[in-house]
């Protein structure tokens, strides 16, 4: 009797064990879930800064450019033309 009653008593606590390991192991899997998405959206997030980066920087190339041939346009003296050049040249 006494017997039984221990081996119910061990299946009891087996089962609530079991039971929070089930609980346990959904919760962490849930919490895969949000950090996989998680991932994933910082993933597209950064592509598209990527993305928008090579857009400035062909953007700002191009506007430089633009600017430098207008430059010569433009009726500076030979000292500001100097300066122009050393200011293009130093930028990136």
């Amino acid at each position: 009797m006494e017997e039984e009653r221990f081996q119910v008593e061990q299946l009891e606590q087996l089962r609530k064990a079991t039971n929070a390991s089930k609980r346990k192991l959904a919760l962490l899997k849930l919490e895969r879930e949000v950090i996989s998405r998680d991932v994933r959206r910082l993933r597209r997030v950064q592509r598209e800064l990527v993305n928008s980066v090579r857009t400035s920087n062909d953007v700002y190339l191009a506007l430089r450019e633009e600017i430098q041939g207008m430059v010569e346009f433009i009726p500076f003296t030979e000292a500001e033309r100097e300066k122009i050049q050393s200011a293009f040249e130093k930028t990136p």
